[in-house]
């Protein structure tokens, strides 16, 4: 059962008197009864012409298009939708793409052969309005910019405001000299040694000055592009980037932005903040910066996987040594390798008092390592431990999931119409470019919420379904012969990477993410895993529970032989920088 509204016209006010439009009601109504749908909404216009789009009960029922207060609409004719084709194909096309479904005299109009070739050519010509615009757009701002006009790209540059077009005056960058004192305390402070971009971030903070978009945090990544950002010493590069394209000339479904070719850059002059002196001394030091960095000498098994459980950040590895007196006075260096929160790295570039300190414990790389090991073994690779584990959305998939995921889909087609809505309208000029921005950020954000609702819907119904159990199957079982394969340091890690998506860890709680293929689902969507387990501290001090803890046939005497040889590395690599 569907919620339908109906329309109905009349043009004169003879066919007014004459009650034709009471009869053109009781056959809709009739028409709706019929279908097993439900009447919500009744759209009549009385003596209005259909020679214009301009008639009220039109624009009402135009307006509640976007909502979801019907989800049909019912006409007499075609002409008592308008008389002129083009009209008919304006409000038809509304229709459409709002995912209305529209019954002619009884008949539903896109399963109607005779109105295949219309649809077809609504659907083209509404694409190609679209390309057209957005070409026309594109090619009437790279002719602006190749006459050294700015344009506006949405996002602003710190200590500039721009300045829109007059009739008088074209748009322009005007030096915002509150924030010109930061840029140049910026590069004073780095290109003159005096500061590093850490501490420059710390002083910014502490002075309470605020970022482009009004942040109290000053990131690293923020600082060394405005270090690098030639706008300061006047000139702006415009044509810069684009998305990443196929062997085809296409785009790619899932692309990136990447450098166009320098030939294609177009530089506009724009007022100057810094000098070129001092912008070739940041670069020198960024320069020397990077040439100074290497790559770790030990790269551990759990790299990149491994997830703080108390504030999200990224685990890192870190090594130490100590040194210790023995009873026999022997002096004996013990190496550490542990796991720990990369919370430090913040602490150190932004001011403490405006950030909460991360509690977690770091954990020895061999601890987290061997029950990592442990936890595949013992459970993802047995079918029927990792069914125990699939994700359901944290409730049970009632008998409405089906409808509510085709409700989702909707509403996300809804928003993807009315985002080409706001880019013809910014194309055309109807709205800034403050708007535009606005309302996109507005659309991402529904969108992922649609996005991560459905597939918890959807993967709690195919996980209750029977298809769930032969992907678990088709799944452990290839996981297991790479498992019997995993001899060495290069092969585990590839398994790690190729079957786990992350690893939690939160004070020796242990939690590892992943998904299983499945072919079969709706849209191919993913089945989550959740495989939780704890660490025992206290088995792992003791002897015996040591033995079992490792699990791995001599993986004891093989770590320290391995850490001692890497340490002798690292400890001969140390001696020839000093040298060098």
């Amino acid at each position: 059962m569907r919620k339908a509204a109906l329309y109905a016209r009349v043009s004169t006010a003879l066919q007014e008197k004459e009650k034709t439009i009471e009869s053109q009601i009781a056959e809709l109504k009739k028409q709706i009864q019929v279908a097993g749908n439900v009447l919500v909404k009744e759209y009549v216009d009385n003596g209005h012409s259909g020679a214009y789009l301009d008639r009220p009960a039109l624009d009402e029922l135009r307006a509640a298009l976007k909502t979801d207060s019907f989800d049909a609409v019912y006409f007499h004719s075609t002409d008592r939708i308008a008389r002129d084709v083009m009209h008919q194909n304006i409000i038809i096309s509304e229709l459409i793409n709002n995912k209305k479904q529209i019954v002619i005299n009884g008949i539903d109009y896109e399963k109607n052969p005779e109105n295949e070739f219309s649809l077809t050519v609504l659907g083209a010509v509404s694409q190609f309005e679209r390309a057209k615009i957005m070409e026309r757009t594109r090619r009437g701002w790279l002719h602006r910019l190749r006459q050294g006009q700015l344009v506006s790209q949405g996002r602003g540059t710190y200590g500039y405001d721009y300045m829109r077009k007059t009739p008088t005056s074209p748009p322009a960058l005007v030096i915002n000299e509150e924030q010109a004192k930061t840029v140049r305390y910026i590069f004073e402070q780095y290109a003159n040694n005096l500061k590093g971009v850490c501490a420059i971030s710390r002083s910014l903070e502490q002075k309470n000055i605020r970022t482009c978009r009004g942040k109290n945090l000053w990131n690293r990544e923020i600082l060394i592009r405005m270090l690098q950002n030639k706008t300061y010493i006047g000139t702006r590069y415009f044509n810069t980037r684009t998305r990443e394209k196929t062997a085809d000339g296409t785009r790619k479904k899932n692309w990136k932005i990447v450098y166009r070719d320098q030939s294609e850059w177009i530089a506009v002059k724009v007022p100057t903040i810094v000098s070129q002196d001092l912008f070739d001394k940041a670069q020198e030091r960024i320069k020397k910066s990077r040439e100074r960095y290497c790559q770790p000498d030990v790269i551990f098994l759990l790299r990149g996987l491994v997830v703080c459980g108390e504030c999200g950040r990224r685990y890192c590895s870190c090594r130490w040594y100590e040194k210790r007196k023995l009873q026999t006075g022997e002096l004996r260096v013990v190496h550490w390798a542990a796991y720990r929160c990369n919370s430090g790295s913040s602490l150190a570039q932004h001011d403490i008092s405006k950030l909460k300190r991360c509690r977690n414990p770091r954990i020895s790389t061999h601890i987290l390592d061997d029950k990592i090991m442990v936890m595949i073994q013992n459970i993802m690779l047995d079918p029927k431990k990792l069914s125990l584990c699939m994700e359901r959305g944290g409730h049970e998939p009632d008998v409405n999931a089906a409808r509510e995921i085709a409700r989702i889909a909707r509403r996300a087609k809804l928003l993807d119409n009315q985002r080409r809505q706001i880019i013809d309208n910014y194309a055309h000029g109807r709205i800034g470019t403050e708007k535009y921005i606005k309302r996109n950020q507005a659309l991402d954000t529904e969108l992922n919420r649609l996005t991560d609702k459905k597939r918890e819907l959807t993967n709690a119904v195919y996980t209750q379904s029977g298809f769930a159990e032969k992907s678990i199957q088709q799944f452990c079982a290839n996981a297991r012969m790479e498992f019997v394969t995993c001899n060495d340091f290069d092969t585990k890690r590839k398994f790690l990477r190729d079957h786990i998506e992350k690893i939690i860890f939160n004070r020796d709680r242990v939690t590892i993410i992943g998904s299983v293929p499945a072919k079969n689902a709706p849209e191919n969507t993913p089945l989550s895993f959740r495989i939780e387990d704890e660490i025992d501290r206290k088995a792992i001090r003791s002897k015996t529970g040591r033995k079992n803890a490792l699990n791995w046939p001599k993986k004891r005497a093989t770590w320290r032989a391995v850490f001692s040889e890497t340490s002798s590395k690292v400890m001969e690599t140390r001696r020839k920088r000093r040298a060098g």
